[in-house]
């Protein structure tokens, strides 16, 4: 545990505070890319038959998702650009979308510091020091599996794919 405020909030900068989080659903982002997105129709046919919910959905993404902000788009569909160039599946690409579906998380190292301090689990020194008083024993995946949204969505196995293929 960093001793002093400056460590703790490299620390948190480096390892801990999430820079972006998976809060966008993977179909809007398809349909917001629109004709950039080679074989829109089907990839939007995979994820709907493949795509589970977040772990953890508050906002209730999964039932009733939002248009994905303009920023995602753009920096998806410029990323877009240069990976289709290599050329991909459509499993490849359906999988690289969902991977994309984030948006950044508004969260600093200086948020976290205030919201450890007002919980009373820290205590800054006027000296710069820290004093731990109640962060519990908790991990930092332990803590990562509740935050909503730090994860992609999951997808499940081609197997259900296959089989609504079949059927």
């Amino acid at each position: 545990r960093p001793k002093s405020e400056k460590a703790l909030r490299i620390v948190l900068d480096r390892r801990a505070v999430p820079r972006s989080l998976y809060a966008v659903h993977p179909a809007m982002l398809v349909q917001a890319l629109g004709s950039a997105v080679p074989n829109k129709d089907e990839v939007l046919r995979r994820l709907e038959a493949s795509l589970g919910p977040p772990v953890h959905d508050p906002l209730d993404l999964c039932l009733a998702p939002r248009a994905p902000p303009k920023s995602v788009v753009e920096r998806v569909r410029v990323a877009l650009a240069v990976l289709l160039k290599r050329g991909l599946s459509t499993s490849e690409l359906q999988l690289w979308l969902v991977s994309q579906a984030s948006c950044p998380s508004g969260l600093n190292a200086e948020t976290v510091v205030r919201g450890l301090v007002e919980s009373g689990a820290v205590r800054l020194g006027e000296d710069g020091s820290v004093e731990y008083l109640a962060l519990g024993g908790e991990t930092k995946a332990d803590a990562l599996c509740r935050l909503p949204y730090s994860r992609p969505w999951p997808l499940e196995k081609e197997a259900k794919l296959s089989a609504e293929e079949e059927g």
